[in-house]
């Protein structure tokens, strides 16, 4: 593999090509690591010949620092012995990297242009600053921070809030001497500002792991400025990014606060990004295309700001991203909380499970804010206005899930506008069931597609022609073949109740999760939600519609 670098700087090559490439043992396998935490490794520092587990590693960035007295840096200065490599020893080793993983650099000239080390200069410098941060977080004189972030429901292990990413600044220390920079070079980054002293460092970090910002939260009970900003950088989309880089998981939960995120994380809810104090933009679902995501959980504050966010995401989405599952936490289920955060706080981690599970997808969450004022005793003029604006809802929606989003709203707005089912089916353009369900439908659990012993449609048995959609499913093996042997994550799983309890047809969430009859209806049977073994559809209101057949002419 050959990287053409005429238009990139090497830099650019090591940090977007190279480095997320690279594992741990790539780099430091002289370290003899004792302590493994989730995001830091932590051995005796190689550099000094050190003993005791002062020497980390971040397994995001590869980045180190030793909290004895080597300092800090990247893959290249460890691999230069601790020292800043430039010019043609920075090439070398950057080619050496690059090696390492495969990678071939096409690259005739020294990286010795000023801008290119600037940049380096700069990463290392903000990455070092989140380093001090986090060793001021580890020493006695940070316990005003770790009593405030206990408040707000963290752990009260310092050790587990560097793992989470947070940090202190110092006070009193001079930072030009810890970071062994010069006045100038602190002045640019923009942390020479007094009021960054004490605060709760919150380092804002690329998809790929580098520092690019930092918020600085006040301890303080009621400060002018709760939050401060670094003064000129770049605010990458989403806070949390580079922690799920790696994840396979397909689906994500949006929050404003990072502190929100790095909480639910705490509480073992890692699939969490945050979009801090900006609105979403095309930018966001640039990121989400890019990464693959499916379905997003929009969990913003539940003030007025916060549906605002939701209302703005819900119609991008929409227009510029149709294929994305959107869903949302309704204001309901926040009760007396106004974030994710304080839900914590106030109802503990035991409460999030129930709190995601409330989610609805953002068509019925947008009938539920239409309903908010509305009662059956309300005006005939504003239960026809509500029922006018929901069937506008119905009207515009599309794709696979579109039915089971209108008989969702079917079913939220006919009790509270008191009108017949039949009129608001008409309104929303939501046919009635042409099909009658049959009495009895048994599916064998097994792992593989059920045959036509298997299958049992009515009374008459394997008499009874099988629906054709069943039919044509049992055909496909590329289905089978594509998903025999995954594993069933957290995720599939509760889209696998969304649909159960939303009555989809077997053959319809067979299809969607590319999985066999016999697979889906095992699962099934695992979660609890029918009995083990064997399966009956059609005799309650309150699981599967039948596969079908027809009743009668038409």
């Amino acid at each position: 593999m050959a990287f053409a670098t005429a238009n990139r700087s090497l830099v650019e090559v090591l940090y977007e090509d190279i480095v997320p490439r690279l594992r741990v043992s790539d780099v430091y396998e002289n370290v003899t690591f004792v302590v493994k935490g989730p995001r830091f490794l932590r051995g005796g520092c190689p550099l000094h010949g050190g003993k005791d587990p002062n020497f980390s590693v971040n397994t995001e960035t590869l980045s180190w620092s030793c909290f004895s007295h080597c300092g800090f840096g990247s893959v290249v200065s460890y691999l230069n012995g601790g020292e800043p490599a430039r010019g043609e020893r920075f090439r070398e080793l950057v080619v050496e990297l690059g090696r390492r993983v495969g990678i071939d650099i096409d690259w005739s000239a020294t990286p010795d242009r000023p801008e290119v080390q600037a940049r380096l200069r700069r990463n290392d410098l903000m990455e070092g600053f989140a380093v001090l941060g986090q060793r001021t977080l580890r020493e006695a004189g940070s316990a005003p921070a770790v009593a405030y972030l206990a408040g707000r429901g963290f752990p009260t292990s310092a050790r587990e809030l560097v793992d989470l990413g947070l940090g202190v600044v110092p006070d009193g220390v001079q930072l030009s001497v810890a970071l062994r920079a010069t006045p100038a070079e602190i002045a640019d980054l923009g942390l020479s500002d007094p009021r960054w002293r004490s605060r709760i460092l919150i380092p804002w970090r690329e998809p790929n792991g580098r520092v690019a910002t930092f918020l600085g939260r006040s301890t303080e009970p009621n400060p002018e400025l709760r939050y401060l900003y670094l003064r000129g950088a770049p605010i990458p989309p989403f806070f949390g990014m580079d922690r799920i880089r790696a994840s396979r998981t397909d689906t994500l939960i949006v929050v404003e606060s990072p502190l929100d995120a790095q909480l639910l994380w705490a509480s073992g809810v890692t699939t969490v990004v945050a979009i801090g104090r900006s609105l979403m933009t095309p930018k966001h679902l640039e990121i989400l295309r890019h990464r693959g995501a499916s379905t997003v959980i929009l969990a913003l504050d539940s003030d007025q700001a916060g549906r605002d966010g939701t209302a703005k995401f819900i119609e991008m989405a929409t227009k510029d991203l149709p294929n994305l599952r959107v869903q949302v936490i309704p204001p309901t289920a926040y009760r007396d909380a106004k974030d994710p955060g304080e839900f914590v706080v106030r109802h503990g981690s035991a409460g999030l499970v129930p709190f995601i599970d409330s989610r609805v997808p953002q068509a019925v969450y947008r009938g539920m804010l239409l309903l908010v004022n509305v009662a059956r005793t309300s005006s005939l003029a504003t239960r026809r206005d509500a029922l006018n604006s929901i069937a506008t809802i119905a009207k515009s929606l599309s794709g696979p899930e579109r039915s089971a989003d209108v008989e969702d709203l079917v079913r939220l707005a006919t009790p509270q506008l008191a009108y017949p089912e039949a009129v608001v089916r008409d309104c929303f353009g939501a046919l009635a069931p042409r099909f009658q369900t049959v009495p009895l439908v048994t599916l064998t659990a097994s792992s593989e597609p059920p045959g036509p012993a298997d299958l049992r449609v009515g009374p008459a048995g394997p008499s009874e022609p099988m629906h054709s959609s069943v039919a044509a499913y049992q055909r496909s093996s590329k289905v089978d073949a594509r998903r025999a042997g995954d594993p069933w994550g957290v995720a599939e799983d509760n889209h696998l109740r969304v649909e159960y309890q939303a009555r989809s047809r077997l053959v319809q969430i067979a299809q969607a999760h590319e999985r066999s009859l016999g697979a889906i209806t095992a699962r099934l049977a695992r979660l609890g939600l029918v009995q083990a073994g064997r399966m009956t559809i059609g005799t309650q209101p309150t699981v599967h519609t039948a596969i079908p057949r027809k009743i009668g002419p038409g």
